[in-house]
């Protein structure tokens, strides 16, 4: 501990007091069972929580219903998913660790589930591996998408959540790609790396403001 003296002492972030410095970054564990929280999941978080974890950062949930990221994603696109939800929150909580969702949008990094339309991008420019390229997404789906994500952020406060990560890192999944000249070849109000950020912007301000009103929140 001498290397690192500050490491089990509580730091404000915001808002909230986390207990200690130790964070569980997110990991995926395709332990949801279509979207839904399972005992499986709520066994997993809450082991972590009761071995010490300050706070924990869950592995990527799903806002829409139209694309999967991996089949056992968790996802928060409606309110079915609040109680399941609200179950991990709580025995997370027992143990005064903090807990938050990562928000995610998988888009041209979708799994090719039967029945999924074609991918969506910033651009017509996929990855490597993709049999097709996917379809540049519209303005008008980019309004409806940053709506979800907050309304994403809405329910997991409603189950008692902390706050919530937004995934747009890496080029991975959707608001990665608009961060990134390899997929973002747009030349409308979302096209290139504007200091504003484009969409990416517009959907933290939306989330922030659906999520943190009124309650404690992380900033």
């Amino acid at each position: 501990m001498q290397l690192f003296p500050n490491l089990l002492s509580p730091i404000q972030i915001g808002k909230t007091t986390v207990k200690n410095r130790i964070f569980m970054p997110p990991l995926s564990t395709n332990l949801a069972e279509k979207g839904y929280v399972t005992d499986a999941l709520i066994e997993h978080y809450s082991n972590r929580a009761k071995g010490g974890v300050g706070l924990i950062i869950t592995e990527v949930t799903t806002v829409e219903p139209v694309y999967t990221y991996l089949p056992g994603d968790m996802s928060i696109y409606d309110d079915s998913y609040i109680p399941g939800w609200k179950k991990l929150v709580d025995a997370v909580h027992q143990y005064d660790t903090k807990i938050l969702s990562q928000l995610f949008h998988p888009a041209y990094m979708a799994f090719p589930i039967p029945g999924t339309p074609q991918l969506i991008a910033p651009s017509n420019v996929g990855p490597y591996y993709a049999k097709s390229a996917p379809r540049p997404v519209t303005v008008e789906e980019l309004h409806t998408i940053i709506k979800q994500f907050g309304d994403a952020a809405y329910r997991f406060k409603q189950a008692g959540g902390d706050g919530v990560e937004i995934q747009a890192a890496h080029a991975h999944g959707l608001l990665g790609g608009f961060l990134t000249p390899l997929y973002n070849k747009r030349t409308d109000e979302y096209g290139g790396l504007a200091p504003d950020l484009g969409s990416n912007q517009g959907n933290s301000e939306t989330v922030r403001g659906r999520f943190c009103d009124g309650c404690a929140h992380f900033r």
